[in-house]
């Protein structure tokens, strides 16, 4: 069960959160316009795999389960008949930054693994950047604003350097 509900978070969850924080950045509302948009694909798609090396690696699920549940995922995602609202898939980005939630905990699982989480970094630092009026956004926001994203990404998702993410997120 741990293994199900840990894919879930850092696949369906995560692609939720990513859509979400690069979407709003492109002016786009809802899930199916995020997914739709060829730069985000591209980086949903990438995060997805990097994701996939982390669970398969933890988890030992096979390549064809992954690749079978990404393309879930895809579907679940393009579908004309669920448009979440970006706003709300992003909101408390205090919990989903966090260095276990469904962005920053499949970027260590990837490093873990081998990957390089590239996708997944670009996502972390767009959610630095969301905006809400939820108090986990406030937070976050304010920390950004008043000691940067790198100071946030320390306090919220416990990345340092070297860790293998933080200098993907916030290089030179």
């Amino acid at each position: 069960v741990a293994k199900e509900e840990t894919r879930k978070l850092y696949t369906l969850n995560m692609a939720h959160a990513l859509i979400c924080y690069l979407g709003l950045k492109k002016g786009l509302e809802t899930s199916c316009d995020a997914v739709n948009d060829a730069d985000i694909r591209k980086t949903l798609l990438g995060a997805l795999e990097e994701s996939s090396c982390g669970l398969i690696g933890e988890y030992g699920f096979s390549e064809e389960e992954m690749t079978e549940w990404r393309n879930t995922i895809i579907g679940l995602l393009e579908n004309p008949y669920i448009k979440d609202d970006l706003q709300r898939l992003g909101a408390d980005t205090r919990r989903k930054l966090g260095a276990y939630d469904r962005l920053v905990g499949p970027a260590r699982l990837a490093v873990k693994y081998g990957c390089a989480p590239h996708a997944l970094s670009k996502a972390i630092l767009a959610g630095f950047d969301y905006e809400n009026d939820d108090e986990g956004t406030k937070a976050v926001r304010e920390c950004v604003k008043t000691n940067g994203a790198i100071k946030a990404a320390e306090i919220y998702s416990k990345l340092l350097p070297g860790d293998g993410i933080y200098d993907l997120i916030f290089r030179s």
